[in-house]
């Protein structure tokens, strides 16, 4: 049995790319289990659990994700799967309890200066496609949780600097960082701030600009990014954000069988 155990399991790019992973090693035969602190995940996975619930056997696999770890607990394989760079460095977290550790790109494996299997995301189900129909009337898009790390107001500058039409803003939002550099920028009309939208709507807010802008300072492999990659959306990015390559499912189900097994042509 794998049981990925999450020390933010509220709405994010991480929690989206841990129930991604859930969903296809559970639909490729695998015993899968999600447990977090926050119910968010529940409604895209019905294998998620509370943390107060987590029971192991010795012949487990306990993938930990935003966590730190002295001490192994008795499992077959304990491991630390990583989403973020500078918001979880590993040079200043307790890791000695962990067989190893799983990065979503190259570029964030070497930020971490670690060995390590990389994961990619999968990312085939993420957008359609066939459904993209963008305004084209020069409407850029900021998105992601809105906080300092992210640097929103530059994107949002950014995009007026390049004579956006409008700059539609969304996200969930954490003070103070919001009223004290975001707000100020509403007060131009072109920008608009259009809230919170749930992954069920993912295309519905992709078909509602033409190119994203995007300074943030601290990401890997960044959903974001890439679910425009696949939809053929403009990109204007930071320096700070790699390319990274867009992987299908078979691909990320080969590096977790790789993980598992130690090769990829091991069944199970």
């Amino acid at each position: 049995m794998i049981r990925f155990i999450t020390g933010f399991s509220g709405f994010g790019g991480s929690t989206v790319a841990l129930i991604e992973h859930c969903k296809l090693l559970s639909e490729s035969g695998y015993e899968v289990f999600l447990y977090g602190a926050d119910p968010w995940p529940a409604r895209y996975f019905s294998n998620f659990r509370y943390l107060s619930e987590l029971e192991y056997d010795s012949d487990d696999v306990l993938v930990f994700h935003f966590w730190e770890l002295t001490h192994r607990p008795r499992c077959r394989l304990c491991l630390l799967y990583l989403h973020e760079q500078g918001l979880y460095d590993l040079s200043s977290r307790r890791t000695s309890g962990f067989d190893g550790f799983l990065f979503v790109s190259e570029s964030q494996k070497s930020f971490h200066s670690k060995e390590g299997l990389v994961v990619p995301n999968p990312m085939d189900r993420l957008v359609d496609l066939s459904s993209h129909s963008p305004p084209r009337s020069n409407i850029a898009g900021v998105v992601g949780t809105i906080q300092p790390r992210k640097r929103q107001h530059v994107s949002i500058s950014k995009a007026l600097d390049d004579g956006a039409y409008k700059v539609r803003v969304f996200g969930n939002h954490v003070e103070p960082y919001f009223s004290e550099f975001i707000a100020p920028l509403l007060s131009d009309p072109r920008v608009e701030y259009m809230g919170y939208f749930p992954p069920e709507m993912r295309m519905e807010m992709y078909n509602s600009f033409d190119v994203l802008y995007n300074f943030s300072e601290d990401e890997s492999a960044c959903l974001v990014t890439g679910e425009c990659e696949i939809l053929g959306k403009p990109v204007v990015k930071s320096e700070f954000l790699s390319d990274y390559k867009i992987a299908t499912s078979s691909d990320v189900l080969k590096a977790w069988e790789e993980v598992l097994f130690g090769s990829s042509d091991q069944s199970h």
